[in-house]
């Protein structure tokens, strides 16, 4: 089957990308054994009893007319393969991961894809990245204990995936502890608590925004003698996270899913005095340095010297389909509709795919200093950046056998996921353009637009160039459940469309009605 066949049944559910785990022999105290499936996520978005809502394309408004969000969708099931393609390679750490293999596919496919597209000077350029860390080995194993029941074996978690350590340099650790359950771990579950050489298990909820429940909690638990900590992800769908934005990580982390997370609290409930759950760590890392990343660039010619910019990261971890397969579709369309109208633009249009985005915003800096000459001359950056998930709620039926005909967990909507909208530094007619644009699709957005603008124009918008983005960043930020079914078609058409609009709004604006 072809990559990209594959990546596709997959992204629909109708493959899984790993069998689930085979429940291991023995009784844990009477417990079930958890099973893990990396595919499960795919569920949440089959067999849906009412589609999408739909867009109705705007008649006063013609200059986007064409935008397919089948099209669109395509490409992002396209990068998603080149995602799939790494995590069948064996890559412990998969995805489009900056200065690895599955970036320089992106690479490859993103010169093409500009050149089909009709810009003229398509072309890469090249730069060091700081020094990236791996996991190359890792398992975190509930040690069995006789007093657990007849027959009762080691239990090795499926879902354990290691958080990025506060180190220069990789290295080996393995270590035995007491597991202790913190709840969520704040300064007042903490408090009062023993946790000398134990390893402390906590849980966390996703916020969008790219922050959780998690963050300082690590170093806490640290602070007060933990050697280990193991954060479950607190919704019940079997994802493997990559959990950033923790703050300071002195010690080994692993993420866990609710399901084996759950386990392991039953069993620290349930063991008997003396017997105390214990846990053993091993992980392996490695510091690579002297890797690079590069931009893909391709302009769009303009009849006067002003220009504006398109950026879309294009490095992911995991398949990375709303983040960022979504955004570089979005940059896509909208450079092959620009491309083919018979007019040339007032301004010149460049379109960059940026790399390293995930090593310190690399290919941003490295923009920002190579072509500072010319950025004198942009009137407006826009991010495209993962601007159409699936919007998605959890649901949690009444005990005592009260429900309401559906069933408890997370369930996808028809909708698209709430955004965030950026501008900076403000600009009323930039302002005015955008927010007509969310009202004229029927964007859901914050209703507070925000000071900054994230993700990789945000460098721009901070030296002072004026910037703009719409994204959400979600529950499945940085995990496997970022697949091609979390982006919503027509969310993602709305976005490209109100996007078109937008840069033809500025060329019929002045460059000082843009300062």
């Amino acid at each position: 089957m072809g990559v990209l066949r594959h990546a596709a049944l997959l992204a629909a559910g109708m493959v899984t990308a790993t069998q689930p785990v085979a429940a291991q022999d023995g009784r844990w105290l009477g417990l079930d054994l958890p099973q893990f499936d990396i595919a499960a996520p795919a569920a949440l978005y089959q067999n849906a009893d009412l589609p999408h809502l739909s867009i109705e394309p705007a008649e006063d408004r013609p200059g986007s007319r064409g935008i397919s969000g089948a099209e669109l969708m395509q490409t992002v099931h396209e990068i998603v393969a080149i995602s799939e393609s790494s995590r069948l390679s064996g890559a412990p750490l998969w995805g489009r991961m900056s200065g690895r293999e599955g970036e320089r596919e992106v690479v490859r496919y993103m010169v093409e894809a500009f050149e089909a597209a009709g810009l003229h000077n398509v072309h890469t350029e090249r730069y060091p990245i700081p020094p990236q860390w791996r996991p190359l080995d890792w398992s975190v194993t509930l040690e069995a204990s006789d007093e657990y029941g007849e027959g009762t074996t080691d239990f090795v978690l499926q879902s354990a995936f290691p958080s990025q350590v506060d180190r220069d340099e990789g290295g080996s650790v393995a270590l035995t502890g007491e597991a202790v359950f913190i709840g969520l771990g704040s300064a007042a579950d903490i408090r009062g608590r023993d946790l000398n050489d134990k390893i402390a298990v906590f849980r966390y909820f996703p916020t969008v925004g790219a922050t959780h429940t998690a963050r300082g909690v690590i170093q806490r638990a640290a602070e007060a003698g933990a050697v280990a900590t193991i954060a479950i992800y607190n919704l019940p769908v079997d994802v493997i996270t990559e959990m950033g934005f923790t703050g300071p990580i002195p010690i080994p982390n692993f993420t866990v899913t609710d399901s084996e997370g759950r386990f392991i609290e039953q069993v620290i409930a349930r063991a008997p005095e003396g017997s105390p759950l214990e846990i053993s760590i091993y992980l392996t890392t490695a510091v690579d340095d002297g890797l690079y990343s590069e931009n893909v660039i391709g302009e769009l010619p303009g009849r006067t010297d002003e220009r504006v910019g398109v950026l879309a990261h294009h490095d992911a971890y995991f398949w990375g389909a709303n983040d960022n397969a979504s955004g570089m579709a979005m940059m896509l369309g909208i450079a092959r509709h620009l491309a083919a109208r018979p007019t040339q633009p007032r301004r010149t249009h460049v379109f960059i795919a940026t790399g390293g985005h995930h090593a310190r915003f690399a290919g941003q800096r490295d923009f920002l200093v190579r072509h500072a000459d010319e950025l004198e001359g942009t009137v407006l950056t826009l991010n495209a950046e993962h601007p159409a998930a699936v919007d998605t709620t959890v649901w949690q039926n009444l005990e005592g056998g009260f429900d309401f005909g559906n069933s408890s967990g997370v369930h996808a909507t028809n909708s698209t996921a709430i955004n965030i909208f950026g501008i900076q530094p403000f600009n009323q007619a930039l302002f005015d353009s955008i927010s007509a644009g969310i009202a004229r699709y029927g964007m859901p957005v914050e209703s507070d637009y925000w000071r900054a603008v994230g993700g990789d124009t945000g460098l721009f918008g901070m030296r002072g160039y004026l910037s703009a983005g719409l994204t959400n960043v979600g529950e499945w930020y940085h995990t496997t459940a970022d697949i091609a079914a979390s982006v919503s078609e027509p969310g993602l058409e709305r976005a490209t469309r109100l996007y078109i609009d937008v840069l033809d709004d500025v060329e019929g604006l002045d460059a000082d009605a843009l300062e």
